[in-house]
């Protein structure tokens, strides 16, 4: 058995962030303002209009 954090090294802090009311290319300036490391983002346009 390893020590405490002994295999921390194989895996990468991640995480899902929401964002309302702002395109995709303004969320992209804010994150990259924030310094956050972007792997990859997946766009999608919601509606709150009932189906």
């Amino acid at each position: 058995m390893g020590v405490s954090g002994s295999v921390a090294y194989m895996f990468d802090e991640t995480a899902v962030i929401g964002v309302e009311g702002k395109s995709e290319e303004e969320t992209l300036e804010l994150l990259m303002e924030a310094d956050v490391d972007i792997n990859s983002i997946k766009y999608k346009k919601h509606s709150n209009k009932p189906a």
